[in-house]
């Protein structure tokens, strides 16, 4: 990405699903950049607190407490109760996993090592905005790089996105859970 990204231009990004914007965040040494200057979006209240906080000294961003989907309604996420998170040893990576699926959440959380935690698995009703309506809100015409961590919900983005619109020039999106569906086993 340090190929891709200018380090000069004024560059515009979305990133969905930026989480706290710190940990494993693979975009944050960009959106540092003083030419950077983007959108950053995450849905889930507990992260979007810390998001803000964590990039408050960045003036050229704006922070969507939204899920991207298509079409753009409200939708539910999977994540582990505050009860539960309060006490755990390993509290910042669990509450990090999200997942649209309540059977992708359960096997994305035993990954990290927690099992039979059924009971405090709680559902985040989330509103849901398409890429180009978030544009249209904010007055861009479009985004050079979309950067993407939505725990397998790529595809929906993928193949929706209405490229001649949006027309970035860089999309970087993790590929854990998309399996060989999407890409044949690569």
């Amino acid at each position: 990405m340090h190929k891709y990204i200018p380090t000069r231009a004024s560059t515009t990004f979305i990133q969905i699903g930026a989480a706290d914007g710190l940990i494993h965040d693979p975009y944050r040494e960009f959106i540092l950049r003083p030419n950077m200057q983007g959108i950053l979006v995450e849905p889930l209240p507990y992260q979007f607190k810390r998001l803000q906080r964590n990039y408050a000294g960045k003036r050229s961003l704006i922070f969507e407490p939204s899920a991207i989907c298509y079409p753009s309604n409200p939708i539910d996420l999977f994540v582990l109760d505050e009860d539960f998170l309060t006490g755990h040893p390993n509290r910042e990576l669990l509450a990090l996993q999200t997942s649209t699926s309540f059977e992708r959440f359960r096997q994305s959380i035993a990954l990290c090592g927690v099992s039979d935690a059924d009971e405090h698995i709680t559902r985040v009703r989330a509103a849901g905005v398409t890429i180009e309506e978030l544009l249209d809100k904010n007055g861009l015409n479009c985004c050079d790089c979309l950067f993407m961590d939505m725990e397998g919900h790529e595809p929906e983005v993928l193949l929706n996105l209405d490229y001649g619109r949006v027309l970035p020039k860089l999309v970087a999106f993790e590929t854990i859970y998309l399996g060989e569906a999407l890409f044949g086993g690569l």
